[in-house]
């Protein structure tokens, strides 16, 4: 059976990220890893974060989610945007093995802090993501295509109230949510699949307990992972070895062998 639970790695516009913060991923298997993708960066830096990323899926055999960055996603085009998310996504299927990759065109999009609203996200918000999802898809045929999640509030039946109606579920092949409460974990996912008629993923719930969390994925075949952001790096094994504890507890069915040794989880790199 997959593993449940997946991670964030830290967004890094400017450095790679560190080994230990790789080698811990490696080490906690997850089943997806989320990659937040910059236009504006180094080309040795992303150079060097697309092979640590694709080498990773290739150890761990998770699902590759890219999520492409800017603080103003509402304001562009949606065409232009859907240009500069292949362009970006071809960053990682240039050269080597094929490795399927998933496209997360935004963030929150409804929040003032990503250059949106409630009300762009409930009113044009669906049209630009339909206009999106059809010149992304003749960029890029045949690659998965992720709804961004809204924040968690009270609003997000509204934005997928809004895409319900527009259609958006047609163009579009996973719901992402974001949950940051027990409560949260367990109504927002249900919410979004039935509104939507998706497969979800939870691509943030950091603040959960990882039991929790494995086992409403464990428990609905349409919520396909849940992603812990490695925030820290490596500082997780030395400052919070009872959460690296919990995920990989949660991680794995009883009976299985773990991936991470003791002296790991206490190494400091």
């Amino acid at each position: 059976m997959p593993r449940p639970l997946g991670l964030g790695l830290p967004g890094q516009q400017w450095e790679t990220w560190e080994p230990n913060e790789l080698e811990l991923a490696a080490a906690l298997m997850p089943s997806a890893v989320v990659v937040l993708v910059y236009g504006d960066q180094p080309a040795e830096t992303r150079e060097a974060q697309v092979a640590a990323a694709r080498a990773l899926v290739a150890r761990t055999g998770a699902r590759l989610l890219l999520r492409a960055c800017e603080p103003d996603v509402p304001i562009w085009a949606s065409t232009d945007w859907a240009g500069e998310c292949a362009r970006r996504a071809g960053f990682f299927t240039r050269g080597g093995p094929l490795i399927p990759i998933e496209m997360i065109p935004g963030n929150e999009l409804d929040g003032a802090s990503e250059g949106g609203s409630l009300a762009w996200a409930a009113g044009a918000g669906p049209s630009w993501l339909l206009r999106f999802a059809q010149r992304y898809r003749r960029l890029r045929p045949g690659e998965r295509l992720h709804l961004p999640a809204p924040s968690p509030g009270t609003e997000v039946s509204a934005f997928w109230q809004a895409c319900a109606r527009a259609g958006v579920s047609n163009r579009f092949d996973v719901a992402d949510v974001h949950a940051y409460s027990d409560e949260q974990v367990r109504t927002l996912p249900r919410l979004a699949h039935e509104m939507l008629g998706l497969p979800v993923d939870l691509t943030e719930c950091d603040q959960v307990e990882p039991a929790l969390v494995a086992a409403e994925v464990r428990a609905y075949p349409w919520l396909g992972s849940a992603c812990y952001s490695i925030r820290q790096g490596h500082r997780w094994a030395t400052e919070r070895p009872d959460l690296v504890a919990a995920f990989q507890a949660a991680q794995i069915e009883d009976g299985e062998p773990s991936a991470l040794s003791n002296q790991e989880l206490t190494a400091d790199g």
